[in-house]
């Protein structure tokens, strides 16, 4: 079945809540079912716009998975992984995720996806669209434990995502569009070998949140001990 579309308003600017996003992580109280996240890929696909993660995420949704034959098909569901991959577009300021389980032989097959965007009518909100859908191939009798099970991971994600990224947003600065569609300045430490001729977001223009190639800021010229006592 295909689950019903989930929106949420965040009341941040797309760059903030895009790093929220990408610090989301297993602790309570952010999302305590998450275990672990484990990055298997980065790809730049352009130093000035996109670039691509795949993850790994273990969950724990053992609460849930207590039918003895579904436990048979994604074990006690303490250990049950997602691939996801994060598509970044910052030039467009858009992020993807796209998130999928598949158990041994295909018995479930579970799909999320997840944009965030810029909110059109106001552009320091970003809105997030939720959607998913599951298929189950079990014998009669399990067909509806196997869907029911799909539907409470897909709303125990949505409900505990937007918690993780609200909690995290009150911990933030609020980062501001950026001019002419600037990389967010953490993902220097994410792709580091691709911005390692790039200048330090501290030495370079008016807005430290922009990664895209720039000549390093001239030295200042040689003041007095004095003088320097007055420079920031």
């Amino acid at each position: 079945p295909i689950f019903k579309e989930q929106r949420h308003t965040f009341d941040w600017p797309w760059e903030t809540v895009w790093e929220a996003v990408w610090k989301r992580h297993p602790e309570v109280p952010r999302f305590n079912e998450r275990k672990s996240v484990d990055v298997v890929e980065k790809r730049m696909l352009d130093v000035n716009s996109k670039a691509e993660v795949s993850r790994t995420i273990i969950y724990d949704y053992s609460d849930f998975a207590n039918n003895i034959l579904l436990q048979q098909v994604i074990g006690n569901g303490s250990r049950f992984k997602m691939d996801e991959e994060l598509k970044l577009d910052w030039a467009e300021r858009v992020l993807t995720i796209d998130a999928s389980y598949k158990s041994a032989k295909e018995e479930i097959v579970y799909s999320e996806k997840c944009i965030f965007k810029v909110n059109p009518e106001n552009s320091k909100q970003t809105i997030m669209i939720q959607t998913g859908f599951s298929k189950v191939n079990m014998f009669f009798g399990m067909q509806q434990f196997g869907e029911n099970f799909c539907e409470q991971v897909y709303m125990l994600n949505l409900r505990n995502n937007i918690d993780a990224d609200e909690s995290l947003l009150q911990e933030m600065p609020r980062l501001g569009a950026v001019e002419g569609g600037g990389c967010p300045a953490f993902l220097r430490r994410v792709f580091p070998d691709d911005f390692k001729d790039t200048a330090s977001a501290s030495l370079g223009g008016p807005d430290p949140h922009r990664l895209t190639a720039a000549a390093p800021a001239p030295p200042r010229p040689l003041l007095s001990a004095k003088d320097a006592e007055i420079i920031p």
